[in-house]
């Protein structure tokens, strides 16, 4: 305990800080210190944010592109599978199997084109749109200037 009482009272407690100079100059001065190094900060910011969405974006193309191939080689061992069943067990001759795998592949593009066809519809950011008009205060038509 003695210990503790003769630390405390070796410890100093800083001086406060005297008052600067109040003048409109000198506060001036300040707040353009103070705003050049939030400006400085912010930038600094933005620019490790911008890397590392860079480097995010990279990340997800790559892993993209890695998975589009596994689906891709998937989807041909499905087609050849599907010719083999129908060669071997189904008894039909080779080009026939490998022409209902060809067009089970064309069904399969097509249906799957036609539901892009309906996603693509909701590109053009409908909903946002909208409420940004009803927030301009504009009718629902004159969202696109």
């Amino acid at each position: 305990m003695n210990d503790q009482t003769e630390e405390d009272a070796t410890r100093q407690v800083p001086p406060e800080p005297e008052p600067e100079d109040p003048s409109p100059d000198n506060a001036l001065a300040e707040l353009g210190a103070v705003i050049s190094g939030l400006l400085r900060n912010s930038a600094a910011l933005f620019a490790t944010d911008a890397r590392l969405a860079l480097q995010t974006v990279v990340i997800l193309l790559i892993s993209a592109l890695i998975l589009g191939i596994l689906a891709l080689s998937i989807w041909l061992y499905l087609g050849a599978a599907l010719g083999l069943v129908l060669a071997d067990v189904a008894g039909w001759p080779g080009w026939a199997a490998a022409l209902a795998a060809a067009l089970f592949n064309l069904l399969t593009g097509a249906a799957l084109a036609l539901w892009l066809r309906t996603l693509i519809k909701d590109l053009g950011f409908h909903q946002s749109r909208a409420a940004l008009a009803e927030a301009l205060g504009r009718p629902q038509g004159q969202d696109h200037a």
